[in-house]
């Protein structure tokens, strides 16, 4: 054996935005991948991220080195990417697009629904969604209810990446995307869907790790307690 991971196992590409250093530029799925962005002015702020919203950047800064960037390699192509600003400049006055038109062309990035066989009939159900619409520091969060009358409705409020960023760190806790169907339930339905490179990944109650119940019940607290406060200030 000459490292961890096999030789003859598929690597993918990691291209970036200038800036970044890196020896490599391979990696297998799995494989940690660390790259320096180098010395950068301290009056301007950095955000680093991935072309793809499944991959979760963690960043460090070390002196005379510059940000250490590092994430586990995806089973797809990865690009880096940084936004800078001056920090000096104030922002506070710019002024948000059309939310409306935002949601109409943003990209589903996570959602998160549960329902039970009373609502399969017409019931209440719990539905949450973020979306991605290409500003790096901002996404949207919707909820969709139904009126008295059975129709359909959704709100719309502008979040913190944070939201996404969490919700995401919560599969991998659970290590959702590697479940084996080892359980389901009855009575009911949990499910989320995240995109993953350029497809959608759903996981479900309907097959489900054994601590399944335990990772929707934790994504289903955080982001029912976002979702409160949010409506809470629309109210």
């Amino acid at each position: 054996m000459f490292g961890i991971f096999d030789s003859d196992k598929k690597k993918y590409a990691v291209t970036a935005d200038c800036g970044y250093n890196f020896n490599k530029k391979m990696y297998a799925p799995g494989e940690n991948v660390e790259v320096v962005y180098g010395l950068v002015p301290t009056d301007t702020d950095h955000y680093f991220y991935a072309d793809s919203p499944d991959v979760l950047v963690k960043t460090s800064y070390e002196d005379r080195k510059g940000y250490v960037v590092s994430f586990t390699m995806p089973e797809h192509d990865v690009k880096l990417l940084v936004s800078k600003r001056n920090s000096m400049v104030c922002d506070s006055k710019v002024e948000k697009p059309d939310i409306e038109d935002c949601y109409k062309k943003a990209k589903l990035i996570f959602n998160y629904y549960e329902t039970t066989l009373a609502t399969e009939s017409g019931g209440e159900s719990t539905e949450y969604a973020i979306y991605d619409y290409g500003d790096y520091s901002t996404h949207i969060f919707a909820w969709f209810y139904k009126t008295d009358e059975g129709d359909e409705k959704y709100e719309l409020s502008w979040v913190p990446n944070l939201l996404y960023r969490t919700c995401l760190g919560l599969v991998e806790k659970y290590d959702m995307r590697h479940w084996k169907d080892e359980t389901s339930l009855e009575g009911g339905r949990y499910v989320v869907r995240i995109a993953y490179g350029q497809e959608i990944l759903r996981f479900s109650s309907d097959s489900m790790a054994k601590n399944g119940m335990e990772a929707f019940s934790e994504i289903s607290k955080y982001i029912s307690k976002i979702g409160a406060t949010y409506k809470k200030m629309k109210d």
